[in-house]
C-alpha cells in the first residue's frame, strides 16, 4: 500500500450472510453514491479513506506495507499494522498501539488483574506482551492492546476495571475468556449497588423467626423475587431488581441483594456479585470455538438458623466486534442462581451456583435447610437464553426465605461479515458496525 503522509486507503468487500441481519447485500459499486459514508467507487469496490496516523519507523529508506501491494514509503516498518475499517462500540482504536501477542495453550490456566494491568502465571505456560500492550481508556477501563491472540487454554479475568481486548490483526479462541463473578466477587467492570439503584436485587428484612430472601439483580432480565420468611411469611423479602436502562460501554452487571439475618447478626446470605464488563475487539478475523463470557455470581446460603439466602447477581455485558465474526462456541452472561434459606437452629443453607460459562442453561438455586416440620426456603435459579428474568423464590410458611434468581445481562454481536452458530445467551443477532471515516 502507497503510503501518502498519514492517509491511508482502505478496500471494503463484505459478504452478504444470513445470519448477520443489517449487512447490507455488497460494498460492491459502480458509483460512488453506491458507497455508505465517505467511501467512494474505485474499480468496482467501495474505498474508504480515514487518517491512520504516522507510519511506523518515519526516516529514510524503503518500506514493504502489509496491506495490498508494496509501496515505498519513509522509513522501514509494517504498513498500518492491521488497521481497522469499522468504528468499534465506544472505542477509538486510532488512539492505541498495539504491542505483541497473547497465547494461552491448551491446559494453561492463567489470570488478567486488571487493576495491577498483569497476568498472574503459575505455570509459566503463558506467552505475553510487554507492559506496553496495556492502556488505559476513558472511564476507567482497561484495553489489552495485541497485534494476535490465540487463546485454547483459560483466561479468567478479574479486578475492579472492565477489559477491552483490542487486537490489530486476528484472534482465535478455542479455550475460555471469564469475565464472570465468583459468588459474591464481582466480575471486572461490575456496577455497585448505588450506581445500579433499583436495578439492584432488594435486601431481605431480618427476622428472628425466619428472614427474607435477597432479591436477584437485573440487567437486561429482571430479577427474581426473594421468598417472604417465617411464620405466615412475615419475614420481608428482597424485591427483585429493575430492568438497567443505562447501558453503558465497558460497565457489568448488578448485584443481587443480601438475605435476611435470623437468630445471629450477620447470619444472612452474601448477594451474588454481577458479571463484568467484557469487550474483544477484533480488526480482522475473530473464531471463537470455545466460550467467552460473564456470568452473574450466585447468591450466598445462610449460615445461622432462621436466616434467608442471598439473591443471584445480574450477567454482566460482554461485546465481540470484527471485521469478520465466526462463533460456534457460545457467548454468555447468564444470571447467577439464589442462595438457600436456614431452618429453625441450623445453618446449612446452599449457596447458588454462578451462572454457566458455555450453556444457555439456567443456574441452579441453592437447596434450604431440611427438617422434621421446619423445612427452609430454597434459592430460585437465573435467569437464561430465552428465559430471561431470574426466578421468584418461593415463600415457605416458616423458617429463613430463599434468595431470587439473577437477571441475564447483554451480549452484543457487531461485524462487517459474521457466521454465527453457536451458544449465544441471552440472545443476540448480529449486526453490522459503521466503516471508519
Amino acid at each position: 500500500m502507497l503510503a501518502i503522509g498519514a492517509l491511508a486507503i482502505l478496500a471494503l468487500v463484505v459478504v452478504t450472510n444470513a445470519s448477520c441481519p443489517g449487512v447490507t447485500p455488497s460494498y460492491r459499486c459502480e458509483r460512488d453514491a453506491d458507497c455508505p459514508g465517505t467511501g467512494s467507487c474505485v474499480d468496482t469496490l467501495c474505498v474508504f479513506r480515514h487518517d491512520a496516523g504516522p507510519s511506523e519507523g518515519e526516516g529514510e529508506g524503503e518500506g514493504e506495507g502489509e496491506g495490498e501491494g508494496e509501496g515505498e514509503g519513509e522509513g522501514e516498518g509494517e504498513g498500518d499494522g492491521g488497521g481497522f475499517t469499522f468504528l468499534p462500540d465506544q472505542l477509538d482504536p486510532t488512539t492505541l498501539t498495539p504491542s505483541g501477542v497473547l497465547t494461552v495453550p491448551a491446559g494453561c490456566a492463567v489470570r488478567l488483574d486488571t487493576d495491577a494491568s498483569t497476568f498472574d502465571d503459575p505455570s509459566s505456560c503463558l506467552t505475553a506482551p510487554d507492559a506496553a500492550a496495556f492502556a488505559s481508556l476513558p472511564g476507567g477501563s482497561v484495553a489489552l492492546v495485541l497485534t494476535g491472540l490465540d487463546v485454547d487454554g483459560e483466561l479468567v479475568v478479574h479486578g475492579a476495571r472492565a477489559l477491552a481486548v483490542v487486537v490489530f490483526g486476528d484472534a482465535s479462541i478455542a479455550g475460555a475468556i471469564d469475565a464472570g463473578a465468583r459468588g459474591a466477587r464481582a466480575g471486572p467492570g461490575a456496577r455497585e449497588r448505588v450506581t445500579c439503584g433499583t436495578s439492584a436485587g432488594g435486601v431481605a428484612g431480618d427476622r428472628s423467626k425466619g428472614a427474607g430472601g435477597g432479591g436477584g439483580g437485573a440487567f437486561s432480565g429482571l430479577g427474581g423475587r426473594g421468598a417472604a420468611g417465617g411464620d405466615s411469611n412475615q419475614g420481608t423479602a428482597g424485591a427483585g431488581g429493575v430492568l438497567l436502562v443505562e447501558q453503558a460501554a465497558r460497565a457489568g452487571g448488578c448485584p443481587g441483594g443480601g438475605g435476611g439475618n435470623g437468630n445471629t447478626s450477620t447470619s444472612g446470605g452474601a448477594p451474588g456479585g454481577g458479571g463484568g464488563a467484557l469487550q474483544l475487539v477484533v480488526s480482522g478475523t475473530l473464531t471463537l470455538g470455545g466460550a467467552v463470557g460473564s456470568p452473574g455470581g450466585g447468591g450466598g446460603g445462610c449460615t445461622a438458623g432462621d436466616a434467608g439466602g442471598g439473591g443471584g447477581g445480574t450477567g454482566g455485558r460482554v461485546v465481540l466486534e470484527a471485521g469478520h465474526l465466526v462463533v460456534t462456541g457460545a457467548v454468555t452472561a447468564n444470571g447467577g442462581g439464589g442462595g438457600g434459606g436456614c431452618g429453625d437452629q441450623r445453618n446449612s443453607g446452599g449457596a447458588g451456583n454462578d451462572g454457566p460459562l458455555r450453556l444457555a442453561a439456567p443456574a441452579a438455586g441453592g437447596a434450604g435447610d431440611r427438617g422434621t416440620g421446619d423445612d427452609a426456603g430454597d434459592g430460585a435459579q437465573g435467569g437464561a437464553g430465552n428465559a430471561t428474568a431470574g426466578g421468584d423464590a418461593p415463600d415457605t410458611g416458616e423458617n429463613g426465605g430463599g434468595g431470587g434468581g439473577g437477571g441475564v445481562g447483554l451480549v452484543l454481536l457487531r461485524a462487517l461479515t459474521c457466521e454465527v452458530n453457536g451458544i449465544i445467551s441471552p440472545a443476540a443477532s448480529c449486526t453490522n458496525p459503521p466503516p471508519a471515516p
